[in-house]
Formats: structure tokens, C-alpha cells, sequence
């Protein structure tokens, strides 16, 4: 029988692959015969599809028979999309650049830090969002890549192909000095410097053409030496005029060390996703591995409420013609959403709020041949990058340029107005200093008593964190607990209970542990609080009368504390890059309202206390036991159990914890660093103005003159408010002295709000910045109260403690 020529030569791919028709019936389970019927028909049936592409190492598209695909433009994105941001924030750097001698010539360090911090966040404000691949090896990712940016530029296969995370970017977007296709960076490469020369050169091992990743950068390459890597690449397609896209090596594989090594990756760069497309093979939708991976990413991907989680797409890849419609809708698809939605539904979306329609609105199907199988994902996607993601990057931009310009405007003229008053009373300043010096042994006992009894507070949270993680995990891990929740939640349903149940003891682990630790992370960040804001208080300053007043150096103790947890990189519970650049360094330089976030942050960016490494053990295990028997549940439970134990699962968890409390408490020591190096230069500057003779005062009078000049670069920064949409949002008073947001509501029409507040006196141009985010214009009211009350709680604005946006206080 000779095969159509539109069908797949089936013989030919097995022979390909050296196996004869036994050898593949044997590894399908099937006989001779049946092999030989299928490649002569040149069909396969659909349950054979994933085990026949798995054992002949190929994809399963080429397992099927080709359909024609129209030319056609799915993505028509041009660089209006983020041109006109990028080039404001290309003028602000322009701008920076010509005020180098403030970093160059500053007498002060924390000025040189916090414009070289203000250069390079706004740097890093001009990325575009990273939409990030993720799922198991074989769920076709790189295709899915190629297919979208209309070219085969990444390569593929069945077996696991991507060795490198690789970030892909418009070509308009390749800097000068770049002149191949890509690079394939080392180790010790940070994507957010893809821009800057010097690292980059230092990082590259390999540039090339896109050839290059096909013969060095696979798991197939004939130096697939485990190297870290990462592949730094620019494509000519419109979809990257809206996003980075990021493909990430599956997990799951057979080799232990690749494993790892995309633990770590996954770690590092898929939880800090601006958008998550998660593909899962259709066939083998949704398993325990899929649960735990997405678990974990869930809690790091950023909220934005367009719907909600509308930057999360759980996406059925390899949907071939072999499923037939009804089966892809509710076999496949309706079952995943609604066993997603009850695996997550009494911890992690309970705590959230995330209702069944909000997760079954983010479930896709996707074939490349079949658009009405792509569809929906595509139309999801187009509103998503072209209309939505814009709109948040500029409210984003807006929120820290404008946040900052009012935090380091306003310290600056407390500076010069502090600096101008000793200099007009010099003798009443000198009995300041004087008494200072007196008083300099006794403040620094009660300092170090201070320093000391918060380390030892960090010491007593970490004791308890651990104590609590071990109640929890025996609780939970005991065999009775197990098997009870087993029948609980499964029923009879042995395969749903084995492909479930081990993902959702740890789920269930990590949400209680989590809540317990939510209200160590306040504490901490209460304490950190309280220690800034009491550090600068001195009795010390004499009045008129020569009555003995409260007295405080003139520099702003918060930027000093977080400014040198942001110079050394090493923030701990404050953050990493990773937190900040979700949290935006700029306005946590100046404000204490958002440090509990920031430390939630932070452990969330870390990975840590479970880390993908954690998740992977149940995510590859093999759990299989006989269930045939009556007690099959006391079985599955007594296995997950033995597997937890044997991977050391617990143990893996204490060690990323101690190393969390570990780096808190190295983060809380360099802020005091940062705090005393900034508080003695102040007395210095003090000193030095009040025993000045009238000959040297040139050179304090320059002094003022430079800290002028700082503050009109601040105050300068050529960034100004649009008028506000007539569109949805939540809106925020920035008070402009303080940098601290004063008040926060809701509205279905952002400018007739705006000018209504300005009217009523509550607030003035002169003394508040109006910044909003604009939401669903679908979205109801309620929608938009529940997200302002988030805020609320976030910011504890004062003029809510009045009343909040349709008379809602804080905290109500």
C-alpha cells in the first residue's frame, strides 16, 4: 500500500532513530503487526502519539499529517508600542549624564550612590516586560517560539533540546558594539545588563550566528559540558516590539545534573516573569509536576488585575487534530482548570481571593496548523502586550521618576535649610556640637545595646520560623494525615490522588508556614522601622531661651539605611535586584510603607525557603505502587512520606531558611554600617561649619552651593505628569515633601477624580503629585475597591484614616 504523500513517513523516522518495528511495539506496549498497519496508513492513534515521539526521538507535530497555514500577520506590534517612553527616559539619561561631576566631585558618598542608582534603575525602566516560557521538556516550547516569531530561529525536538536560557529581543533593540546575531554568555552573567559593554564583553564565551546555538547551545551539542549559560539574542519579528522573550530548558528530564542546574535557572529567572506562559502537552495535561512547578512560580508573578492574573497563561501545547474537539474542551481542558482551581483553592487562592472564573478565564489551547486551536490564546495575548502591559509600564515609569523627584527634592532642602541656620547661628550650633561630643560615648552604648538586641530578635524569628517549619512538615507528613486527606480530597479516584497528592502536601506545607512567617516579616520590618526613624533623635540642641530641645543631624537616615543595602547588593530580607526591580528602588529609597513588601519580596525573588529544587522532587518522582488493594490510600500515603523523607525534603528547606535569616541579619548590618558611616560624616560637616573662621567660610559657603546643585538636579529631572485618562484606575497622592503616598482611592474616570480632590482643598498641586494605574475597563466597581483596599493595607495612607475612596478608611 503506498503512503500519501501528505502523510508522515513513519518508517522512515523509526529507521532515523535505528529501532526496528519490534523494538518500537515493544517500548509502546503494542504488537509487531500493529506498528507496521499504523506506519503503512501513515496514522498513529492519538494515545500513542506522546510514547511513539518520546521513543523515536522526534516532536509529535512530525508524527502527524502537515495542514496548509495561511500566511498571516497574528502579531502587527511597531515600536509605537514603547518608542515615546523609551525616549523620555533616553532624554532623563542624557540629562543624568551631564550632571557626572555631582558622582565624580561629591563630598558625600550617598549622593554619588543614589544618582548612579537613579541612572541605572531608569536603565532598567526602559526593558520591555519578559514574557517567560516555562513547562516540562517535552511541551514544545522553542516551537512554540519559532512558530511566534515567524522563523526557526531556536532550536527543537522531542527529547530535551534547550541547554541555555535564552533571552530573544528586537533587532532595533541590539545595541551598536553587538554586531552578530547572539551571544552565549558565561557564567555570572546578569540579564538586566544586556546593555552594558563591559559586562557583556567579560561575560561572552561565543558569539555567532543563530546557527551557533544548534552546534554549541543544545543538549545535543558535542560540548554539552554543564557550563552555566545564558544566550543573549535579537530577531527582526513584531511580537518582541512588545516584550523580552524568554524561553527557559524545560524540567523533568532524565539526567540528574540538567536538573539541577534548571532548578537554579528556574529559580533565578522564571520568577521574575512580568508574563508566564506555562505550555503543558496536551495529552498529559496538568500532572503533579506541572502543580508544583506552577505553585511556585504563582507566587513571584506580579498581580496585575487586567483580569486578574491576566498575565498568566496555562497553555495545552501539542492540541493535534488527533484530539478531537470534544475531548481537548472537556476532557482536557475543562478537567485541568477545575482540578487546578481545587489544588490551589483552600491555601494559595483562598489567600488571594482568585475565584474559579478568575482561573478557568487563563487556561489555552495551542496547535500552529489549527487556528482555531490558537485563537483565543492569540486574541488574550494581543490585548495583554499591545494594549494593557504599556499602559502599566508608563503608570510604573511615572510612579518612581515622580516618587523620586519629590523624596531627593525635599531632603536636599532640609539639608540647605539646616546647613543655612547653623551658618547664620554659629554660636548656638557650636554649643550643639559641643554637647554632641559629650554625649557621643553614652550614644553609642545605647546603639550597640540597640544593634544587639535586634540581632538577637533576628535570631529568635529564625528559631521560631524553624520550629514552626518542623511542626507543620510532621503534621502534615504524618501517614494518618496523609491518608485521611487522600480520602478526602480524592475519593476513589486512584490516578487523580497519585498524580496529585504529593504536590498538594507541599502546597499545603508551604501556605501555613508561609502565614506563620508573614507575621515574622511584619515584626522584622517594624523593627527595622523603628531603628532608622529613632537613630537621628539627639537631647542636644540648646533654644533661645537656653532650654535643652530635641536635636537631629541633618541627613535622611532611611536612604542611608537602604541606600547601602542597595550599593552592596546584598539586601537580604530588604530585597535583591530581583525585588526591587518589581518594587522599584526609587520609591523605596524613600518611604518605609512598603519595607513588610519588600521582605516578602524578597524571600519570594530568592526562591526561598521552597525553591524549585524543593518542587522538583515531586515533580519527577516515581510514586508507583500497587493500588489495586483495598488500603491503596495508606499505601500512596506511607510512599509520599517515604519520598520526602529519602529526598531529605525537609532538610532542604531549613538550609535555604537558616541562609534567609542569615543574609537578614547580615542585610540589617550593613544599613547600621550604612547609617553611622552617613551619621559621622554629618557631624563632620557640623564641625567643620561651626569652627570655620570667617576667612575659610569660602569654603563652607561652596559646600551649600554644591548641596544646591544636587537638589536642583533632582528637582530638574525632566519628567512631567500627563493629564490623567478618563478611564478606570486606582489613583495615589504622592505628598511631594515626604515622598509617602497620603491618600488612595478608586474611580471609573481617572481625570474627573483628579480635578475633583484639587477643588475640594484635600490636597493642592503644590503640595501632592497625582499618579493612578489603569485597570480593566471592564472591570466593576467592586473589583476596583477590593484592589484599592490592597493598597490601603500596603500604604497606610493618613488622609484614609479620614476616609478612603467611597468613604472607605484603612484597614476597613
Amino acid at each position: 500500500m503506498s503512503m500519501s504523500s501528505n502523510k508522515p513517513n513513519l518508517a522512515a523516522l523509526r529507521n532515523d532513530a535505528g529501532l526496528t518495528q519490534s523494538d518500537l511495539a515493544k517500548s509502546l506496549g503494542i504488537i509487531q503487526a500493529q506498528v507496521s498497519r499504523y506506519e503503512a496508513n501513515g496514522e498513529i492513534p492519538s494515545r500513542l502519539l506522546r510514547q511513539w515521539a518520546h521513543t523515536i526521538g522526534c516532536t509529535i507535530d512530525d508524527l502527524l499529517p502537515p495542514v496548509p497555514v495561511a500566511e498571516e500577520t497574528i502579531f502587527d506590534f511597531n515600536n509605537s508600542l514603547y518608542g515615546s517612553l523609551t525616549k523620555d527616559l533616553n532624554l532623563i539619561l542624557n540629562y543624568t549624564n551631564r550632571f557626572s561631576h555631582l558622582i565624580d566631585e561629591s563630598r558625600d558618598e550617598s549622593v554619588s550612590l543614589t544618582i548612579k542608582h537613579f541612572k541605572d534603575r531608569v536603565t532598567i525602566l526602559k526593558e520591555k516586560p519578559w514574557v517567560v516560557l516555562m513547562g516540562p521538556f517535552d511541551a514544545g516550547k522553542s516551537h512554540f517560539c519559532n512558530f511566534y516569531l515567524r522563523g526557526d530561529w531556536l532550536p527543537t525536538g522531542y527529547r530535551p533540546v534547550t541547554k541555555f536560557p535564552t533571552f530573544v529581543r528586537h533587532i532595533s533593540d541590539r545595541p551598536q558594539w553587538f554586531k552578530e546575531d547572539l551571544w552565549i554568555m558565561g557564567p555570572g552573567f546578569e540579564p538586566e545588563k544586556w546593555n552594558d559593554k563591559q559586562h557583556c564583553t567579560q561575560k561572552r564565551i561565543l558569539a555567532g550566528s543563530w546557527g551557533t546555538l544548534q552546534q554549541y547551545a543544545t543538549l545535543k551539542s558535542a560540548n554539552n559540558d554543564g557550563v552555566e549559560g545564558t544566550v543573549l539574542a535579537f530577531a527582526d519579528a513584531p511580537l518582541l516590539h512588545s516584550c523580552v522573550l524568554v524561553d527557559l530548558p524545560g524540567y523533568g528530564n532524565k539526567y540528574e545534573d540538567d536538573n539541577i542546574k534548571n532548578a537554579k535557572v528556574i529559580d533565578l529567572l522564571g520568577r521574575r516573569a512580568a508574563i508566564l506562559l506555562y505550555l503543558s502537552p496536551a495529552q498529559a495535561f496538568l500532572d503533579r509536576g506541572d502543580f508544583a512547578c506552577l505553585g511556585h512560580l504563582l507566587r513571584a508573578l506580579p498581580r496585575y488585575d487586567f483580569p486578574k492574573l491576566g498575565n498568566l497563561f496555562i497553555i495545552a501545547s501539542h492540541a493535534h487534530p488527533g484530539i478531537k474537539d470534544p475531548q481537548l474542551k472537556t476532557k482536557i481542558l475543562e478537567d485541568g482548570k477545575k482540578n487546578f482551581y481545587k489544588h490551589f483553592e483552600e491555601n494559595l487562592f483562598h489567600d488571594w481571593s482568585i475565584s474559579e472564573e478568575d482561573i478557568f478565564s487563563r487556561f489555552f489551547s495551542f496547535y500552529q496548523e489549527t487556528r482555531e486551536r490558537r485563537q483565543e490564546l492569540e486574541d488574550a495575548l494581543r490585548l495583554l502586550l499591545g494594549e494593557f502591559m504599556p499602559l502599566v509600564q508608563k503608570d510604573r515609569v511615572s510612579w518612581e521618576i515622580l516618587k523620586f523627584k519629590a523624596v531627593e527634592t525635599a531632603i536636599y532642602e532640609k539639608k540647605i535649610d539646616k546647613y543655612k541656620k547653623i551658618l547664620s547661628h554659629k554660636e548656638k550650633e557650636k554649643r550643639v556640637y559641643e554637647r554632641l561630643e559629650e554625649e557621643a560615648s553614652e550614644k553609642k552604648e545605647r546603639h550597640t545595646k540597640e544593634v544587639e538586641r535586634i540581632e538577637q530578635k533576628i535570631i529568635k524569628f529564625k528559631d521560631r520560623d524553624l520550629k514552626n517549619l518542623r511542626a507543620v512538615f510532621e503534621k502534615e507528613t504524618k501517614v494518618e494525615t496523609l491518608e485521611a486527606m487522600i480520602k478526602h480530597r480524592y475519593k476513589d479516584d486512584k490516578q487523580k490522588a497519585l498524580k496529585h497528592a504529593p504536590a498538594y502536601t507541599l502546597e499545603k506545607i508551604q501556605i501555613r508556614t508561609e502565614r506563620f512567617r508573614g507575621v515574622l516579616i511584619v515584626k522584622a520590618s517594624n523593627l527595622f522601622k523603628d531603628f532608622v526613624e529613632d537613630y537621628n533623635i539627639e537631647i542636644g540642641k540648646l533654644d533661645d531661651d537656653g532650654a535643652m530641645r530635641e536635636f537631629s543631624i541633618p541627613f535622611d537616615t532611611k536612604r542611608a539605611f537602604l541606600g547601602k543595602l542597595v550599593g552592596d547588593g546584598n539586601l537580604g530580607v530588604l530585597g535583591n535586584l530581583g525585588v526591587l526591580g518589581n518594587l522599584g528602588v526609587l520609591g523605596a529609597l524613600g518611604t518605609w510603607s512598603s519595607i513588610a513588601s519588600m521582605i516578602e519580596l524578597s524571600l519570594i525573588a530568592s526562591g526561598g525557603p521552597f525553591t524549585f529544587k524543593t518542587w522538583e522532587v515531586i515533580a519527577v518522582a516515581t510514586l508507583y505502587r500497587d493500588l489495586s488493594k483495598p488500603d491503596w490510600q495508606r499505601r500512596l500515603a506511607k510512599r509520599i512520606k517515604d519520598l520526602l523523607e529519602a529526598k531529605q525534603v525537609r532538610s532542604i528547606i531549613e538550609n535555604t531558611l537558616r541562609s534567609f535569616w542569615r543574609e537578614t541579619m547580615t542585610a540589617f548590618q550593613n544599613g547600621v554600617d550604612g547609617l553611622d558611616k552617613q551619621y559621622k560624616n554629618s557631624v563632620k560637616e557640623l564641625k567643620d561649619a561651626v569652627e570655620s573662621s570667617e576667612e575659610n567660610l569660602q569654603d563652607v559657603e561652596e559646600r551649600l552651593r554644591h548641596y544646591e546643585e544636587i537638589r536642583s538636579f533632582f528637582a530638574s529631572i525632566p519628567w512631567r505628569q500627563e493629564e490623567p485618562p478618563s478611564d478606570p484606575g486606582v489613583y495615589y497622592f504622592i505628598n511631594k515633601e515626604s515622598g509617602e503616598v497620603d491618600y488612595i482611592g478608586q474611580t471609573s474616570d481617572l481625570r474627573r477624580r483628579s480635578n475633583e480632590h484639587f477643588r475640594s482643598g484635600m490636597v493642592s498641586h503644590e503640595t501632592h503629585d497625582f499618579v493612578w494605574q489603569q485597570v480593566d475597563p471592564e472591570s466593576t466597581s467592586a473589583t476596583r475597591q477590593t484592589y484599592e483596599q490592597v493598597k490601603i493595607a500596603q500604604h497606610n495612607p493618613p488622609l484614609n484614616q479620614i476616609t478612603g475612596g467611597g468613604d472607605r478608611k484603612a484597614g476597613q
